[in-house]
C-alpha cells in the first residue's frame, strides 16, 4: 500500500489534465471526444488485467461508470490477481526473468518469480522494490530478490550497464570497453558506477569441503611426482607454457632440475593428472549432480575492488588501477569503506533528491498507460532529450513522489485523466515527431494481451490458476533441504560421503560395463527378446545405482526429512519435480437430448467424449502467459506473436506477420476458442435467434455490441447450421482490427 496519501486521485488526475491541456492549446490541437463505457471497460481491463474483461466485469464496470464510480471500480480491477498478471509480464521484460533464469537454476527462478510476484501483489514502493533488488543477497529461498544478480551471474558490468539503464535511463554500455562516442561518459565514469555493485557476485555454490576435495587432486599428484610445488600439468601445451613463465628459472634451480629433467617430470605429471582424473571421472560426475540442484542459489557481496581492463587505453589512468565506486550525476556519492558499496548505491539510487530516479519510471509507466513516453526512448534520457511536455513530466515526478513512490496509485490517477478516457488517437506519427495526448495511442494487443485474452475465451477465468507453482515449491524447498545437508557436513563426513560413492561406483560400473557388452552381443544376434530383457536389467541397474548414490549424498537429512513428512532429498537428486495436470479443469460433457433411445445415447456420448477430448488436448498448457515458462519454445503463439526472449531489456515485437495470420485462421488456441466445449460457447444458448447469439459473441469478444450496421452482416453469415455460422462469426471477430488493437 502507499505510505502517503496526499489530495484525492480524482484531483490528481485534473491537474494533469489541466497541464496536457495547456499544451494542446499552444499546439493549436483539439481534445478528443470521451472514449464510451464499452470502450473505456475493454481498455482498462487490458491495460491493467492484460485480457479481454469477462461478461460480469464488463457489466459491472458499466454500471459503475454510469453510477459515477469509475474511481471505486478501478481500485478493484487493480487490486485484482488479473492486475498483478499483468504487471508481472511488464516487470519480467523489463527485468529479463526467464526459464532457469539463463542458468539452469528452477530454484532460482522460482524464488526470484515469487518474489517478484508478492511485490507487485503487495504493491511495493518503487524504491524499496529497486532497493531490495540492487542490495539483494543471501539464498533465494530466503531472499528471492537475489535472482536479480544470478541472472547475470559471471557478467558483472554487464549487470552494471542494465542496473543504469533500467533505473536511471543511463545508456553507458558503450563506455564499459571505450569512451562513449555520442556522450560525455568516459570508460573510467563507467568503471566507478559498476564498481559499485561488482562485489555482488552470484558464482556457483561450493560447500568449502568441495573445495577441499580438490586438494586431493594436488596432494595425489605431490606424492606421486615428489617434488613439493611442482606444477600440476595437464598436457605438453600447459608444460610448456609454464617455462615462460618469469620465475621458471629459478624454480628449477630450486628443485635442481636441468629443462630435460623437467621435461621427463612434466611427462609424469601429465601421465598421473590422465590416470586419476579417468580412475574418478565418475565420481566427478556424481559429485556434479550431486551439487547440481542448488549450482546457482546465492549472491553474495565479497567486497571484490573493480580494476580497469588490461587493454585501457586512455592517459588518465593505467591498466589494472583499481576503481572507487562513485556516482557521476547528481549528488556524489562514493564508497566508504564501511556499509557495503551497494547499499550506498542504492540509497543514492532510490534518494528523493535524485530526479533521474523519479523521471525515468514515471515516464516508463506514462508510456505503458498511453503508449508513448512523455520522452523517447523511455530509457535513455540524455542533455539532447525532446520532452513533449515538461511541466508534466516535473509534475509526475513530484506526485509520484508525493503518493509515496506507489505503482499502482500512481497508475490509476492516470487512468482517471480525461485524456486516457478519449477516444484512442490513431492518426500516424513521423519518426521523432512529438506527441502530445489529446488521447491514449492507437496500440496493437502485445502477445502476452493476445494469448491471455484468447486463453479466457477458451477456459474462462484463469486468473487464480497458478500451475507451476506447486513443482516450483518443491524445486525451492528441494534446493534448500540439499544446501542444510552439505552446510552440515563436517570435512570428515563430506569424505566419507564421497568415498561411499566412490565404492558404489567401483562396484557397479563394471557390471554396467558388462551388461552394455551383452546388449550389444543381442543386437548382433538379432535376438530381440534377449534385448528387451538385458535393457530392463540394466535400466534397474542403473537406477539402483543413482538410489544408492542418492542416499548416500544426502544421508545427513533422511531422519529430518521422514519428520518432516516431506521427501528427502535423496529421493529427488538431480531431478525436478514434476507438474501436475498443466489444464485448468475440464467441463462435463453435455448430456444427450431427450427421446434418445440407448443406441443413439451411445453413439452421443460417444461423439461427446471425443470432442472433450480434442478439447483437452488443445487447452492443456493454458493459463495466463506470466504463469508459462518465459520465454515461450519456438512455434508456440506467444513466440510467434512477438514475445521478448528475454535476452534484452522489453525485446518484445508487435510487429505483424504471416505466421500470426495462419495461426489466428485456424491454430490450436483458435480452434479452442471455437470447440463447443469452450467457455465462450458455454455461454451462448444455440436456441437463441441469431440476432442474440450474435449480440453476446460481439459482447464476449469486443466488448460491445453490433452496431446497426453491423447487425445485418452478421446476419448474412447465419444458415440453418447455427454451430457452423456462430463458428464463422467468431473467426471473424477474431481476425477484426478490433480485436487486436486496444481502442
Amino acid at each position: 500500500m502507499g505510505r502517503v496519501r496526499g489530495e484525492s486521485d480524482v484531483a490528481y488526475a485534473a491537474k494533469i489534465d489541466r497541464l496536457i491541456e495547456l499544451v494542446l492549446s499552444e499546439q493549436d490541437i483539439e481534445k478528443s471526444d470521451p472514449a464510451s463505457p464499452s470502450e473505456l471497460a475493454r481498455r482498462v481491463h487490458l491495460d491493467t488485467i492484460g485480457r479481454i474483461p469477462t461478461q460480469k466485469e464488463l457489466s459491472d464496470f458499466r454500471d459503475a461508470f454510469s453510477a459515477g464510480q469509475y474511481d471505486e471500480i478501478l481500485d478493484d480491477i487493480l487490486n485484482s490477481p488479473g492486475a498483478v498478471s499483468h504487471a508481472f509480464n511488464f516487470w519480467s521484460d523489463i527485468l529479463r526473468v526467464k526459464n532457469g533464469l539463463g542458468r539452469g537454476s528452477a530454484p532460482a527462478e522460482a524464488a526470484y518469480r515469487f518474489w517478484l510476484r508478492d511485490a507487485l501483489k503487495e504493491n511495493l514502493p518503487y524504491d524499496e522494490f529497486v532497493s531490495q533488488l540492487v542490495t539483494a543477497t543471501g539464498q533465494v529461498w530466503n531472499n528471492g530478490a537475489a535472482g536479480y544478480y544470478i541472472r547475470d551471474q559471471g557478467m558483472p558490468l554487464d549487470n552494471a550497464a542494465n542496473t543504469a539503464r533500467i533505473f536511471l535511463g543511463l545508456r553507458l554500455e558503450c563506455a564499459q570497453c571505450h569512451d562513449h562516442p555520442f556522450a560525455e561518459w568516459t570508460q573510467v565514469d563507467f568503471y566507478k558506477m559498476a564498481a559499485f555493485t561488482y562485489g555482488m557476485e552470484a558464482k556457483r555454490y561450493d560447500s568449502p569441503h568441495r573445495v577441499s576435495l580438490r586438494k586431493r587432486l594436488r596432494k595425489s599428484h605431490e606424492e606421486t611426482i615428489g617434488i613439493p610445488g611442482f606444477p600440476l600439468l595437464v598436457s605438453q601445451a600447459a608444460a610448456d607454457d609454464w617455462l615462460k613463465i618469469s620465475n621458471a628459472g629459478l624454480a628449477l634451480d630450486r628443485w635442481g632440475l636441468s629443462q630435460s629433467d623437467y621435461q621427463q617430470v612434466a611427462q609424469r605429471s601429465i601421465e598421473h593428472y590422465r590416470e586419476y582424473t579417468e580412475s574418478k571421472s565418475a565420481l566427478t560426475l556424481a559429485v556434479i549432480q550431486m551439487f547440481a540442484p542448488i549450482k546457482h542459489i546465492q549472491s553474495i557481496d565479497t567486497g571484490s575492488t573493480l580494476k580497469l581492463p588490461h587493454d585501457y587505453q586512455y592517459d588518465d589512468a593505467s591498466p589494472f588501477d583499481p576503481i572507487s565506486p562513485e556516482t557521476i550525476i547528481g549528488n556524489v556519492a562514493v564508497g566508504d569503506g564501511v556499509r557495503p558499496s551497494a547499499d550506498v548505491y542504492a540509497e543514492w539510487l532510490t534518494a528523493a533528491e535524485n530526479p533521474r530516479f523519479k523521471k525515468i519510471i514515471v515516464n516508463r509507466l506514462w508510456n505503458r498507460v498511453f503508449g508513448r513516453g512523455i520522452f523517447e526512448p523511455i530509457d535513455d534520457y540524455t542533455e539532447y532529450t525532446h520532452v513533449s511536455n515538461p511541466a508534466l513530466l516535473l509534475a509526475l515526478e513530484d506526485l509520484f513522489v508525493e503518493i509515496g513512490y506507489d505503482m499502482r496509485r500512481f497508475q490509476k490517477i492516470l487512468f482517471l485523466t480525461e485524456a486516457y478516457r478519449s477516444r484512442v488517437f490513431d492518426g500516424e506519427l513521423a519518426p521523432g515527431e512529438p506527441f502530445y495526448f489529446q488521447a491514449p495511442l492507437l496500440r496493437r494487443k502485445s502477445a502476452e494481451q493476445m494469448w491471455d485474452s484468447l486463453v479466457y475465451l477458451a477456459v474462462g477465468d484463469v486468473d487464480e490458476f497458478f500451475p507451476r507453482d506447486a513443482a516450483a515449491l518443491s524445486d525451492l524447498a528441494e534446493a534448500e533441504r540439499i544446501f542444510d545437508v552439505f552446510e552440515s557436513y563436517t570435512e570428515a563426513e563430506f569424505f566419507s560421503v564421497v568415498d561411499e560413492m566412490d565404492e558404489i561406483l567401483q562396484t557397479s560400473l563394471p557390471k554396467e560395463a558388462v551388461a552394455r557388452r551383452n546388449i550389444q552381443e543381442a543386437q548382433d544376434r538379432g535376438d530381440e527378446a534377449a534385448i528387451g530383457q538385458l535393457t530392463k536389467k540394466y535400466r534397474d541397474m542403473t537406477r539402483a545405482k543413482e538410489e544408492a548414490l542418492r542416499k548416500v549424498a544426502y544421508q545427513a537429512d533422511e531422519k529430518n526429512a521422514m519428520k518432516a513428512g516431506q521427501p528427502s532429498p535423496s529421493m529427488t537428486m538431480g531431478s525436478t519435480a514434476k507438474q501436475s495436470v498443466f489444464r485448468p479443469p475440464l467441463p462435463d460433457a453435455f448430456p444427450a437430448p431427450d427421446g434418445y433411445d440407448s443406441d443413439q445415447r451411445a453413439a452421443w456420448d460417444e461423439s461427446q467424449r471425443r470432442q472433450l477430448m480434442v478439447f483437452a488436448h488443445l487447452t492443456r498448457f493454458m493459463a495466463r502467459a506470466s504463469e508459462l515458462e518465459s520465454p515461450a519454445r519456438p512455434g508456440h503463439f506467444l513466440n510467434v506473436f512477438g514475445q521478448s526472449d528475454r535476452r534484452a531489456i522489453e525485446n518484445a515485437s508487435k510487429q505483424a506477420s504471416v505466421p500470426q495470420a495462419l495461426m489466428m485462421k485456424n491454430g490450436p488456441v483458435v480452434k479452442a476458442v471455437t470447440s463447443p466445449y469452450s467457455h465462450l460457447a458455454r455461454t451462448i444458448d444455440f436456441s437463441a435467434t441469431p440476432e442474440e447469439i450474435a449480440t453476446l459473441t460481439f459482447e464476449s469478444i469486443l466488448s460491445r455490441t453490433p452496431t446497426d450496421n453491423e447487425l445485418p452482416i452478421m446476419m448474412t453469415l447465419f444458415t440453418r447450421d447455427t454451430r457452423r455460422s456462430w463458428r464463422n462469426l467468431v473467426h471473424t471477430l477474431l481476425n477484426s482490427r478490433q480485436f487486436l488493437f486496444i481502442q
